[in-house]
């Protein structure tokens, strides 16, 4: 397939750099240091790769036209028009990709397009599968400080949206160790604590693994009008011109309520000690600075209630002393909307 002079069959991505983590990773950090280079251009997060690869997806989509359907009738459709429908399908989707990161890198003056969209973790494999000279960058955080971000930006107390996170805590660690592991990519795994304490040193190691130009500029990075208002992390990066390591030992902080501490303890549990080892971080030594486990109480949440798509939250214990008081002096319950 040839697009504006490109042969699509043999492009390999050599203008793009992935990053790809858990939000709440301190991705938008390491991207404003990116930004610096004099090479790489950077916007917000793109996302514009799911939608195509999740077109032959048979799980993890939902449409209103039916994703099943429209899957058998696509593979059926690429059997007929082609020997090969599955090579088609990805020359199609690198055209895709080529349109969008060609129309952001055109009068830019830059030569690589960085694009962070951390729910790659997902199409990680089929973006290494595409783009076999991309480079790709893997940042890994501390599960408890990814954790303590989440609750305190996305959660804030509303216990019924936690299960939407449940891929972004649980699934993403094991997804991003096997991407880092696999194929023959440029790429790069490092961790968000070598980042902040050591950030030449870190920036280098990246720079030498990518074969890219390391430039001190990248050290201290400025706001920029292209990532205002977009997907990310301004308001903790944005206070700052450079790494500080003032958020690392934040989550220590979990240990202090109650409700959170269990949510650490059981997360901890579902990722499992050998991953955490993977992942870099003690599993002994996570657990010791959480304290004790606390007893399950009736204002404690449990963990398995959480993760539950179907969790609708709890009643006031005072609404459900009143409907007991209720049935037991046979009153009829109280009429609510939509029943």
């Amino acid at each position: 397939m040839i697009v504006d002079g490109k042969n699509l069959a043999d492009w390999q991505g050599e203008e793009l750099i992935f990053l790809i983590c858990q939000p709440r990773s301190g991705s938008t950090l390491l991207q404003r240091m990116l930004g610096e280079h004099a090479d790489i251009l950077v916007l917000p997060e793109p996302w514009v790769m799911l939608h195509p690869l999740y077109a032959r997806r048979r799980e993890g989509i939902e449409t209103e036209y039916d994703h099943s359907l429209a899957l058998m009738a696509l593979d059926d459709y690429l059997r007929r028009i082609d020997t090969d429908g599955d090579a088609l399908f990805d020359e199609a989707v690198k055209a895709w990709a080529w349109c969008h990161y060609r129309a952001a890198l055109a009068d830019s003056g830059k030569t690589l397009f960085l694009d962070k969209t951390p729910r790659y973790y997902f199409i990680a494999e089929d973006l290494q599968r595409l783009f076999p000279r991309a480079r790709f960058i893997y940042l890994l955080r501390n599960p408890l400080a990814v954790l303590r971000s989440l609750l305190n930006t996305w959660i804030q107390g509303n216990w019924v949206v936690f299960s939407n996170f449940h891929h972004d805590l649980v699934t993403a660690p094991g997804k991003l160790l096997a991407a880092a592991a696999r194929g023959e990519s440029r790429r790069c795994l490092l961790h968000y604590e070598s980042l902040v304490a050591e950030p030449e040193a870190t920036l280098k190691r990246l720079c030498d693994e990518l074969a890219l130009e390391f430039q001190p500029g990248m050290l201290r990075y400025r706001g920029s009008e292209k990532l205002a208002g977009g997907f990310g992390d301004p308001v903790t990066v944005d206070a700052h011109d450079r790494p500080v390591g003032d958020y690392a030992e934040q989550w220590r902080d979990l240990a202090g309520d109650p409700q959170r501490r269990h949510i650490a303890h059981a997360y901890l549990d579902a990722l499992g000690d050998p991953l955490l080892q993977q992942l870099g971080y003690d599993p002994e030594a996570l657990r010791a600075a959480l304290g004790k486990p606390p007893r399950i109480r009736g204002d404690i949440i449990p963990w398995e209630r959480l993760i539950d798509p179907g969790f609708t939250g709890i009643q006031p214990k005072r609404s459900k002393l009143r409907l007991a008081w209720r049935v037991l002096r046979g009153r009829p319950l109280p009429q609510q909307d939509g029943c």
